[in-house]
């Protein structure tokens, strides 16, 4: 409850989500490791692999955490004499990650789209996105605007605590390095924080004695969570993406697009899968971005249209094939703008480009 509540998950459904559980099935075969000084078996190998595989693809940057995983561990192999065992579990390791990784290259490749997959997972992903001048202050700066008011901080500090009493400062330290290292080196969101969730029961551990004095820690960390995030007490019939899901559902068949603007969930919630490549604007400056969005707005090849604008400002009629029907105030958090969602729908007697 603590973790799903806290500000760092925030509106929900992040690629950290996805990735919490096998971040953390890793941790906990490292740290069993360590502490009673004994082996990773080979189907324990095998399936770090392949959670290491759901990593890479579902968000590459966090593999960062297998950098300290890896390193680490080799030093415990070495020092336990462990070193005949050392090839034939990363052997394993390497067979997880491959036998999850090869379907998916099959599927890209079966589309013709490898090429596309690959330029835009992780060439675009590695060259465009984030600031990447200053690094070391950029990621000193990000890893301290990502503490503030976040209350995983508290628990991966306690962690620290627990993992030196059991001899596994080390590897815990590594771990949690290697992975702020990695997502916080360019640029930072306050759902990059939710990751870390995966070190927080360790900290938690501190409290499992389920004494009066933890008991009121655990239930000021869940009050200091729910009022952190006030999505979680929205009513929805308040939310942009409620409002518009009312009206867009009457169409047969609609389409969407979040013109210049990234989705905010819309296709989610009205359950439209987008017709082009870019469906938003991403924080990247992809040359090719605005230009298709530009021809699809310009040839009216959607049903509806979507945009963001900063509450006060007024927005230009720029859609000569579109009417505006529907409008709606988002209020963010303290490091978001507040703003003014606006739907436009598809004029009745426009003629549609083929």
């Amino acid at each position: 409850m603590i973790a799903y509540s806290s500000i760092a998950f925030y509106m929900g459904d992040t690629a950290e989500e996805f990735c919490l559980p096998c971040i953390a099935y890793a941790l906990f075969i490292g740290l069993k490791t360590i502490r009673n000084k004994q082996s990773i078996s080979f189907s324990e190998a095998f399936f770090v692999g392949v959670t290491a595989a759901c990593v890479l693809w579902i968000k590459f940057s966090l593999c960062g955490f297998y950098l300290g995983w890896i390193g680490y561990l080799l030093y415990v192999y070495f020092k336990c004499k462990w070193g005949i065992r050392i090839i034939p579990t990363f052997i394993y390791a390497i067979i997880g990650l491959i036998t999850l990784s090869i379907p998916i290259l099959i599927y890209f490749s079966y589309h013709d789209a490898l090429y596309t997959m690959i330029e835009t997972y992780f060439i675009n992903n590695s060259t465009l996105y984030g600031d990447t001048s200053n690094s070391i202050c950029t990621l000193l700066k990000n890893i301290f605007n990502s503490s503030v008011c976040n209350f995983v901080w508290l628990l991966i500090i306690a962690g620290i605590f627990v993992s030196k009493k059991h001899n596994c400062l080390i590897y815990f330290l590594s771990t949690l390095c290697c992975l702020l290292s990695a997502i916080y080196i360019r640029i930072s969101f306050v759902y990059y924080t939710f990751i870390l969730v995966a070190f927080a029961p360790v900290g938690i551990s501190i409290f499992c004695n389920f004494s009066k004095r933890a008991i009121y820690l655990i239930v000021a960390l869940f009050i200091m969570s729910v009022f952190s995030n006030s999505m979680l007490y929205t009513p929805k019939e308040n939310l942009a993406q409620h409002k518009f899901e009312q009206i867009i559902n009457l169409e047969h068949n609609p389409t969407l697009l979040n013109y210049q603007c990234r989705d905010d969930g819309f296709y989610t919630y009205s359950g439209i899968v987008p017709i082009n490549r870019f469906f938003g604007m991403l924080n990247i400056p992809h040359p090719e971005m605005k230009f298709n969005q530009d021809s699809i707005v310009s040839n009216g090849l959607t049903t509806f249209i979507i945009t963001q604008r900063l509450i006060g400002m007024d927005e230009e009629s720029r859609f000569p094939k579109y009417e505006k029907i529907a409008e709606a105030p988002h209020y963010g958090e303290k490091w978001e703008a507040d703003v003014i969602y606006s739907l436009y729908k598809l004029k009745t007697d426009t003629t549609v480009a083929e």
